[in-house]
């Protein structure tokens, strides 16, 4: 096997960053002056969100996944502006916040004054640096989080972090290390625009660029995205007509307005299948320091030149902002731990190979089956486990006399034991539902109940999933050959053919830079409806929670059906430790439906 050297994976403060493609915005005076105050940079995709409330950083990464703006024009036209910009005669209007009441609009007057002084005080370069001792904490964490490696004081601070214009490959890193994030959505944020250049916002990998490849993997991406931009006018008219105007689940009529917005919502939904691991993205993450570090050890030894040059980008901008919370990962034992984790990389690339190859590309249909249970433990008697564990967790009793005393019961008895829960569970709700529970989660002592499924999920809807870091999810490298799934209503779509052709396009050029240059390098041209397949290891508690979570009407109706089949495994296996979970399995097709009329009725009651 091929040996890693370690001078490879160095950090260094000296090399450049450049992140293909990305394009600096460019701010006023003004604007400039502002954003200093809160962000360590202006011009690079990498950067620290500071001095700002915690509530403010997190409406704005929530606004920011659902915009096609930056953060930064984002923070400037919500939270900035509007106040330095308003006078007390004036109404305050924002894009994304509408407009302000009476109230909001007396407390931006008597907030302007203030907000300009303190970006004045922060442009002079004043700051906490100067009424705290930061020198003495410095030392502190280079001598024992640096010299003598105490990582657990490295989870005492943390950071905000924004990263913009990266691929999904960047976000897949980022997902499997189950770090705390907000990313620009696929679902509800259109993909078509096109940037100053004139450029769909597709990432280029440096591998293929120079190559045979780079001409076919602009054609191939241009082709995807041409149609999904071309497609999204008539697709959304298609979804209209096929789902006219009505009423929702509770019976309210829908306006125009939530009409709109929900059906263009479900186009996305369904168009996105044709966006490539390529489509950049936007995102907002927050971690404490130990984390942070190793994640940028697990960047920097990636295959990946993007990966690996985003992991130093954000080594830099943090070590600039906070030197010592990463003095852990710059001397030579983080130079190992980066090429220890590149070797374990190498490795099961080596050892891939022995478990054999799969090759069946083929269009699956909605109804197909995706997931199958691999194992559970313990592999019978679950309902005993769990009771005996209720049992101990408030007694005196062992937990092995509390073991046998559940194991004694009849089954009648256990179940007797089970109701009961699942009425406190459903106690003082003036309605019984699954939206009304979702939030109670089963006790902890659900956990003791594992399973292992396996399975095939969309590369679109594998990025939901990866989402919940209740839940620890694996997969294999994005890949065509698992064959790809279009939903139901895209595959009666008149231009359907054309769908299939060009995603059929991006899988021969997947073969071919596979071959030549990589199984890493290609998975940048999967197109989302591409099945990948994942590893799912889980609790009964956590098999609960996103059950409910995911089977919602806004849920997508593919991912849902894998939660649907996790479900139904589960509770074949352990039928007495379901009986309170509200599992939604009725056909929603227009997800959105609900929450914009929702949306809609509280908007109106803050402009009363």
């Amino acid at each position: 096997m091929e040996s890693i050297k370690s001078s490879r994976y160095e950090l260094t403060m000296k090399e450049p960053f450049s992140q293909e493609g990305y394009l600096s915005e460019q701010f006023t005076e003004e604007e400039t002056q502002i954003l200093k105050c809160f962000f360590s940079n202006v011009d690079q995709p990498v950067f620290v969100i500071y001095n700002l409330p915690e509530e403010v950083i997190g409406s704005l990464s929530s606004l920011y996944s659902r915009s096609t703006k930056s953060m930064r024009r984002t923070f400037l036209d919500n939270f900035a502006l509007p106040i330095l910009h308003s006078d007390i005669e004036e109404v305050v209007v924002t894009e994304e916040l509408g407009t302000l009441p009476e109230s909001g609009q007396k407390i931006v007057s008597s907030t302007k004054s203030r907000f300009a002084s303190v970006i004045k005080q922060i442009s002079l370069g004043y700051s906490t640096h100067d009424i705290a001792n930061t020198e003495k904490g410095r030392q502190f964490y280079e001598r024992w989080l640096g010299l003598f490696g105490d990582h657990s004081i490295a989870e005492q601070a943390g950071f905000h972090v924004g990263i913009e214009g990266v691929s999904q490959m960047v976000m897949d890193y980022i997902k499997l290390l189950n770090l705390p994030h907000i990313s620009k959505s696929s679902r509800y944020v259109s993909f078509s625009e096109k940037d100053v250049r004139g450029k769909y916002n597709y990432f280029i990998p440096p591998e293929v660029v120079g190559t045979e490849f780079e001409e076919r993997f602009i054609s191939v991406n241009d082709r995807l995205y041409d149609l999904y931009a071309s497609l999204e006018g008539d697709y959304t008219s298609y979804i209209e007509k096929l789902y006219p105007i009505g009423v929702d689940l509770l019976g309210r009529p829908e306006t125009k307005t939530s009409f709109r917005n929900s059906r263009r919502a479900r186009a996305l939904d369904d168009l996105r299948s044709l966006l490539t691991q390529s489509s950049k993205t936007n995102a907002g993450l927050y971690a404490n320091a130990r984390t942070y570090g190793m994640m940028i050890n697990i960047m920097v030894s990636s295959p990946l030149i993007e990966v690996r040059s985003v992991g130093r980008a954000l080594y830099r901008e943090l070590h600039n902002f906070a030197p010592s919370l990463l003095s852990h990962i710059e001397n030579e034992r983080g130079n190992l731990e980066r090429s220890y984790q590149a070797g374990v990389d190498l490795y099961k690339d080596n050892v891939r190979l022995a478990g054999g190859e799969v090759s069946q590309v083929s269009e699956f249909s909605s109804d197909d089956n995706f997931v199958d249970l691999i194992s559970t433990n313990p592999a019978r008697g679950g309902e005993n486990l769990v009771l005996a564990a209720l049992m101990f967790s408030k007694g005196t009793a062992s937990f092995k006399d509390a073991l046998n005393k559940a194991k004694s019961l009849s089954r009648k008895e256990r179940k007797k034991y089970f109701d009961t829960l699942w009425k406190v569970r459903e106690q003082d709700l003036p309605e019984v539902t699954r939206q009304s529970v979702r939030m109670r989660e089963v006790p902890r002592e659900f956990e003791l109940v594992s399973f292992i499924f396996e399975g095939l999920c969309m590369g679109g809807d594998l990025r939901d999933l990866l989402r919940h870091r209740y839940v620890d999810w694996y997969h294999q490298p994005f890949t065509t050959e698992h064959g790809y799934l279009l939903e139901k209503d895209l595959r009666n779509f008149s231009r359907v053919g054309e769908i299939r052709d060009a995603i059929a396009s991006a899988h021969n050029l997947y073969l071919d830079i596979a071959f030549n240059l990589g199984r890493d390098v290609a998975q940048y041209v999967v197109p989302f409806a591409y099945l990948q397949q994942f590893v799912l290891q889980t609790s009964l508690r956590q098999i609960h929670w996103i059950g409910e979570l995911r089977s919602g009407p806004q849920g997508r109706m593919h991912y849902k059906k894998i939660m649907e089949q996790i479900y139904l495994l589960a509770r074949e296996r352990f039928p007495g430790l379901f009986g309170g979970m509200k599992f939604d399995s009725n056909f929603h097709p227009i997800s959105r439906r609900e929450s914009e009329r929702r949306f809609e009725d509280k908007d109106k009651k803050k402009k009363m």
